[in-house]
């Protein structure tokens, strides 16, 4: 019903709670940025995009033709 961040955000709220807004501010930054991550996938939007130059580059070296060029990776490669 909360979505896929319920966690994340009952921990953070948690830990607001048990310490207070200002002290809870410097406490709880890890689960914060937890949290933000979980809402905006920022770090999973840069890895993707790093993931998507780097095949770039090797389509443009001619490392990977035909294709090889957009195969997705083995189930277990991450």
């Amino acid at each position: 019903m909360l979505g896929e961040c319920q966690q994340q955000e009952a921990r953070f709220m948690d830990c607001l709670e048990a310490y207070g807004l200002d002290r809870g501010r410097k406490k709880c930054t890890d689960l914060f940025e937890d949290y933000h991550e979980c809402q905006t996938k920022t770090k999973q939007f840069k890895r993707f995009m790093a993931m998507r130059k780097e095949r770039d580059r090797q389509i443009a070296e001619g490392k990977l033709k035909g294709d090889e060029k957009y195969v997705s990776p083995k189930v277990d490669s991450y």
